[in-house]
């Protein structure tokens, strides 16, 4: 639903550069989706992408070519096993160092948990009384 919601939102976006007075509402199931909620879809899409940009990018950092660590963090972040390259399906995760582990741990509970469920139990503001 979200890839969706941002999908009728960029042609949102076009239509209004077309028609600058237009009113036209993005409609899932025939209703109007809040602009609140948009507002939230693209923003968890945002930090979805930033977060994997920045794990591939320290992946790299660390050693891994560029297909193994954006197809790793990919892998991860999405829950579907193998990923290609190093990582591919006749291999494993075993040889990485123990840093790249942690990494790609931490984007498997991203991935399974939703972002936001576990970034906002990592704020220390969460922990104080």
């Amino acid at each position: 639903m979200r890839i969706i919601i941002l999908a009728k939102r960029v042609y949102q976006e076009l239509l209004r550069l077309v028609h600058p007075r237009a009113v036209i509402p993005v409609r899932l199931g025939g209703k109007p989706v809040e602009e609140a909620t948009i507002g939230g879809i693209t923003g968890f899409f945002i930090l979805y992408v930033l977060v994997s940009l920045v794990s591939s990018l320290v992946l790299m950092k660390i050693g891994l070519d560029m297909v193994s660590s954006v197809s790793a963090t990919a892998a991860t972040m999405g829950s579907v096993g193998p990923g290609l390259g190093l990582v591919g399906a006749s291999k494993d995760y075993a040889f990485l160092p123990p840093l790249a582990k942690g990494i790609l741990s931490l984007n498997m509970l991203l991935g399974r948990l939703e972002l936001y469920a576990v970034l906002v139990f990592l704020l220390p503001s969460t922990w104080r009384k």
